[in-house]
Order: C-alpha cells, then sequence, then structure tokens
C-alpha cells in the first residue's frame, strides 16, 4: 500500500497511538480500528479518504481511529509473532501482540460504540458481526448481511473484549483484501458510524437486512482437504460431504446451510470455516 501520507513516520505513529476528534456537544465516545490484521488495509484506505471531512460529519461526542497492527502493517503481513485479534484475554501471547492488546484495550476502555473493520482473503459480500450488545449498532450501518454468534466462536477477539465490557460495537469484514469494493463499503461504514447512537437512542437505517446465525465452527485435523472448490455462503444440503481428513469425512449437519468465510488452506488446528443458518 503506497500512500504518502504513510510515508511519513510522525503521523503513522500517531495513528498507531490514535487519531482524536472531539466535538463541544454531548455524546458518545466512538471508536474505530483498522488493520488489526496487516494485510487487511480497506479500513486505512477508506480513513486517509474520509478524514478531512471528519471534522464536519462528527456533530457530538467524540471519535478515535487507531491503526491496530503496526508492525504486521508495515510489512504487509497479516500477524506479526502472532494473530493479534486471538490475543486479546489469552495468557502467554508473544511480548509485541501481548504490549499492542494492552494499549488498544485502553482505548476500549474510553468507548461506547466500536467498530473494527476487516477484509477477507476470499472474495465474498460485506457482511457485519455484532457482539453481544452490538444488534442496533448493526441497523446503522449500510451493510446488508449480518451474521449473528459467530464472535462467540472466536476466543481473544476485539469482539471478546468489548462483551466483558459491555460495549455496543461491531466487526465489518467489507470483501476481499485489496478489492476496490472493500474500501467502498469501509468509507461507507465510517461515514455512518461517525453519526451512530447507543441503542437508547435507537437511529436506524432503512436498510433490509439478510440475518444468518452461526451454530458452529469447523476446525480442521491433519490432513483436512475439501472435496470439491468452495466458495463464500455456497449452501449445502443436510448430509452431505464438504470435506475430508486423514481421519474423517465432514458432512453438513444442517438443513440449507451456507459456508461462512472459507479458508481455501487451513492447518490443523485453524478454522476451515463457519455454519451458516437461517
Amino acid at each position: 500500500m503506497k500512500n504518502k501520507f504513510l510515508n511519513n513516520d510522525s503521523f503513522l505513529r500517531k495513528l498507531s497511538m490514535g487519531v482524536h476528534y472531539k466535538t463541544t456537544k454531548p455524546g458518545p465516545c466512538r471508536l474505530i480500528f483498522i488493520a488489526i490484521h496487516g494485510n487487511e488495509t480497506c479500513g486505512v484506505e477508506a480513513y486517509l479518504k474520509i478524514s478531512p471531512k471528519i471534522p464536519y460529519l462528527l456533530q457530538d461526542g467524540s471519535l478515535e481511529v487507531r491503526l491496530g497492527n503496526p508492525l504486521a502493517f508495515l510489512t504487509d503481513q497479516r500477524s506479526w509473532s502472532a494473530d493479534l485479534n486471538r490475543s486479546f484475554n489469552q495468557r502467554n501471547s508473544p511480548e509485541y501482540e501481548n504490549k499492542r492488546c494492552r494499549s488498544l484495550i485502553e482505548s476500549l476502555h474510553k468507548a461506547d460504540l466500536f467498530l473494527d473493520i476487516h477484509s477477507t482473503s476470499a472474495p465474498g459480500p460485506a457482511f457485519l458481526l455484532p457482539g453481544k450488545y452490538g444488534h442496533s449498532l448493526c441497523k446503522q450501518l449500510p451493510v446488508p448481511l449480518v451474521i449473528k454468534e459467530l464472535a462467540e466462536k472466536c476466543n481473544g477477539t476485539t469482539l471478546s473484549v468489548i462483551d466483558e465490557m459491555n460495549i455496543e460495537g461491531i466487526v465489518v469484514e467489507c470483501g476481499q483484501h485489496d478489492d476496490q469494493s472493500a474500501i467502498n463499503v469501509a468509507f461507507d461504514c465510517i461515514n455512518e458510524f461517525i453519526k451512530s447512537q447507543p441503542s437508547k437512542m435507537n437511529r436506524k437505517l432503512q436498510i433490509d437486512q439478510h440475518i444468518l446465525r452461526c451454530p458452529s465452527s469447523v476446525v480442521a485435523d491433519e490432513g483436512f482437504q475439501f472435496v470439491k472448490p468452495i466458495f463464500f455462503m455456497q449452501k449445502f444440503e443436510k448430509h452431505e460431504l464438504i470435506a475430508r481428513s486423514s481421519s474423517r469425512e465432514f458432512r453438513c449437519p444442517y438443513d440449507n446451510a451456507f459456508v461462512i468465510m472459507p479458508n481455501s488452506d487451513p492447518k490443523a488446528g485453524e478454522e476451515a470455516f463457519y455454519w451458516g443458518i437461517e
């Protein structure tokens, strides 16, 4: 990712520590994380595009924007020494991830509303992952697909932290890495999040949202392979074969289930995909 602002060490350092915007009118403290995974740059691109307008768009309260994982971002890697978005609330995390998590949690302690911007390695539609208290916030963002309960299947994420803190928050998966449409989704979400309000204020966008529930994940073991090419939102019937490993078969356990966030080459112990049902 090439950008004259990001070549400026002082600007990058400031973004890593948090860029703050504040109004004189009372309102919620809003917080955005971008590039928790260093190769997921759509949030950074969108923020650089919208940042000159933020002082005019922000009508109440405050906003903080933080670059989540500066070392991974600078090296265009998903992670540095471990997955930062599996390191929150985890013991024995590597030193860099441990320090970074503690720093980011300091910002979370101040937040009323939270948005974490990500993208995916495989092509697919944008979707929202609400935390326990993020369902009203989903209705305020212009993304038509919402997947509930998936966040609860992953430990050590930003959503794990905000659920413990009772913060209203969501993750937005904007689409595939480096796709212009992912940048556009991130831009639109930042634009609406700046205007967002807590659930008690009941601000809603007029948008129809398709809501799926995530009842389970599938974790790969040794020799895991899909039996055919897999894609996001691919539909499977009950008992249909989807993958094999060295020791077993993986069949669809649900009626009319969708594949969510497939990992094209999962290693043993990694999530291969999630199931989504209506």
